[in-house]
């Protein structure tokens, strides 16, 4: 940790951002992601049952250079609540959000934001969820008239399906899903010609299967379908283009079994192929030591990536990314994987995968998100081998704005550089020796080297008049 003070952990990745409802350019060199957070008071612990306060939330984006393969953060926004999960409405340029908001009456929010042309965000509208602790959302576009946001509650057996305005605001609830005591939620995916969504029951240890009424965005419920192993816990999946197969990750089970799809009925049948996402089997001695998380299939439909994360903090038991060449079908060409890479750190409670939606230079590209060293790192895979190409992690500082702007003088940031941007830009503190931030106020973000530190002058005589500093490693 670079300092002792509270974390901006980070959570999910809204991949292909657009802005005003203008969607980026197939082949431009650059593309945008938006990265939220589980809060800044967040602990996993305190968190399990949906009650914790978990403190400030925000909304960051950064910008993807497919010609540089560089990563950089652009912008910082100030969230409505901690969002562990976004989706994305294209159409209309706007973000959801479930929101890790201070509990209000046992129950928290899902949030609608703006994405504005420098990839900030303004808030639309906020709505009460149907459980303590939302998790999962996915926004299908052609569902209802201007689109369905579905969502999940990992606590609370429940979820919902909310239509939205033209601008992309949230409207209202059409649909209320229950399921049975002891549902733990987690995850969605949805045929691609959209006649059947599947959601993943951790704690129930099965699958739900639903018909989609695109007209209004409802769901019927089909039938239950169980994992390769007794407790495993279905966490996510995904669906090849093709629409032929589901891979789905199991938690505890560390595991991706592969189902195929009846085009038919919609019914999932097991191939008898589960694929091991560590690089100990499927049935490793040191399986408590680490949890199943994300599967994704990149934009061409040839690669299937996984990730787990390591239960032990730090660097020294890593997760792991998993992938494997698929063919035109969405079928293995091997059950043998393309590669196994550890992560730079345990992940925590993310290791989330994205991947580019768009079919160019970035279409090998994958984003992964640490909560254990808060940190967003850029992969691409080349050949069997996937490659990080760059990582940012930030120190995020927020000051109040002061009736004496020379009291900031006497707030000094080591090694740094006089690269700042605006009144919510950043410092790099990569390259130069010092800088003294004077007169800023709002938000400015510290891109912090390994080993580097922040420290108060001690010549300075007016420390104490910053009234509000918060140090943490927001990205």
């Amino acid at each position: 940790m670079l300092c002792a003070l509270p974390l901006f952990t980070l959570a999910s990745v809204a991949a292909g951002l657009a802005a005003h409802g203008a969607q980026p350019k197939h082949g431009q060199a650059k593309h945008h992601v938006l990265v939220g957070n589980f809060g800044s008071e967040y602990n996993v612990t305190l968190m399990l049952d949906g009650t914790q306060d978990v403190g400030l939330g925000f909304l960051y984006a950064l910008e993807i250079d497919t010609e540089k393969k560089s990563l950089e953060l652009v912008k910082t926004s100030p969230a409505a609540a901690a969002h562990p999960w976004l989706s994305v409405n294209r159409k209309a340029g706007v973000v959801y959000g479930s929101g890790w908001s201070k509990p209000v009456n046992g129950t928290r929010t899902f949030s609608s934001y703006a994405i504005q042309p420098d990839y900030s965000v303004s808030l639309l509208n906020t709505v009460v969820s149907c459980g303590t602790k939302p998790i999962a959302n996915d926004f299908v576009p052609e569902a209802g008239e201007h689109g369905v946001l579905y969502g999940l509650d990992f606590v609370n057996p429940c979820g919902e399906a909310w239509a939205v305005s033209k601008n992309g605001a949230l409207e209202r609830q059409v649909q209320a899903l229950g399921f049975e005591e002891g549902s733990t939620l987690h995850g969605f995916v949805t045929t691609p010609d959209l006649k059947y969504m599947y959601i993943m029951n951790l704690g129930g240890n099965n699958v739900h299967g639903y018909s989609l009424f695109l007209s209004n965005g409802t769901l019927s419920s089909l039938a239950l379908y169980p994992p390769s192993e007794v407790a495993a816990g279905p966490r996510h999946a995904v669906i090849s283009p093709s629409g032929a197969y589901l891979y789905l990750i199991d938690e505890e089970g560390l595991r991706v079994d592969q189902f195929a799809i009846s085009q038919s009925r919609g019914a999932l049948e097991f191939t008898s192929v589960s694929l091991a996402v560590t690089p100990f089997g499927l049935a490793p001695a040191n399986a408590s030591l680490y949890w199943g998380d994300e599967i994704v299939i990149s934009s061409d439909g040839r690669t299937l990536y996984a990730s787990t994360r390591s239960r032990v903090a730090g660097p020294t038991t890593p997760g792991y990314i998993s992938g494997w060449a698929l063919d035109a079908t969405g079928a293995l060409v091997s059950q043998d994987p393309l590669f196994v890479k550890g992560t730079p750190g345990a992940g925590g409670t993310s290791n989330i995968l994205s991947v580019s939606p768009w079919g160019d230079a970035s279409k090998d590209m994958l984003v992964l998100t640490d909560q254990d060293q808060d940190f967003v790192a850029l992969y691409e895979l080349q050949g069997r081998e996937l490659v990080l190409l760059d990582r940012v992690k930030y120190v995020a500082v927020f000051l109040s704005p002061l009736a004496d702007p020379a009291a900031y003088r006497s707030f000094v940031v080591s090694r740094a550089s006089t690269a700042v941007r605006g009144q919510c830009g950043w410092i790099d503190l990569q390259r130069c020796t010092r800088v003294e931030v004077k007169t800023m106020t709002g938000c400015v973000a510290f891109r912090m080297p390994p080993g580097s530190r922040m420290l108060d002058s001690k010549k300075s005589r007016k420390a104490t008049a910053i009234t509000a500093l918060v140090l943490s490693p927001a990205l």
